[in-house]
């Protein structure tokens, strides 16, 4: 009998001590995965329909390791990208930029902002259309 609970609870020590191993890494993986993610478009969010010559403003925020961002537009689904900010300092985590929509009517526009020295960025993944204003009527 007294094999029987030695062999009970070392069996539920080990259950135990996986369980915790499991969380742990669990908890370390999420985290990691989070602070990947160091830039993120707050505005637009994608699907919408932006009015050509009209002022539209870019929002996002980044971690506190960006100091300077680059802000690009593409009207083709990200195969080019035009360049609307080239090297913008960054105050703060949480930032913006007004820029006039240009009159290139499109379906596939999308906003790129990236950290304007480093590898990390962030882009749309739904596009938004672009009309001109005789064609929003």
């Amino acid at each position: 009998m007294r094999t029987y609970f030695l062999n009970l609870a070392m069996f539920l020590i080990v259950t135990i001590l996986l369980n915790l191993a499991l969380v742990s890494s669990s908890f370390a993986f999420r985290d990691w995965d989070w602070d990947s993610r160091k830039i993120t478009i707050t505005s637009p969010e994608g699907g919408e329909k932006l009015i050509g010559e009209r002022k539209q403003k870019i929002s996002w925020q980044t971690s506190s390791s960006i100091r300077y961002v680059k802000i690009e537009y593409s009207i083709n689904d990200g195969e080019e990208w035009i360049e609307l900010v080239k090297n913008m300092k960054m105050d703060a985590p949480f930032a913006s930029h007004e820029w006039v929509v240009p009159c290139t009517p499109t379906l596939k526009a999308k906003i790129r902002v990236s950290d304007a020295y480093g590898p990390d960025y962030d882009v749309l993944i739904i596009p938004f259309s672009i009309v001109c204003e005789s064609e929003s009527s």
